[in-house]
């Protein structure tokens, strides 16, 4: 029994150290998809900033200029060029 008991020591510290290796792995993925879902939040926060600046320009452009409206509404075929503007 006296021999055995090293091989045993070895035996459970070799599973202890397979145990927290396992661990550490699932850590790191874990780790891993957290940053890549943080990275891809972030995108889309700036994304959405720059959205969000762009309709503010287009915001203070109709307040500042009425006929911007029909600008934009003539871009895009919403009114034909003999129609009139409505105030």
């Amino acid at each position: 029994m006296e021999r055995l008991r090293p091989w045993i020591w070895a035996v459970l510290l070799a599973a202890l150290a397979a145990g927290l290796s396992w661990r550490a792995w699932e850590a790191h993925r874990g780790a891993t998809r957290l940053q890549r879902r943080i990275l891809e939040a972030d995108r889309r926060v700036e994304s959405l900033t720059g959205e969000n600046r762009r309709l503010k320009g287009e915001i203070e452009a109709l307040n500042g200029d009425p006929l911007y409206l029909e600008k934009l509404l003539r871009q895009d075929k919403m009114i034909g060029p003999n129609e009139e503007r409505r105030p």
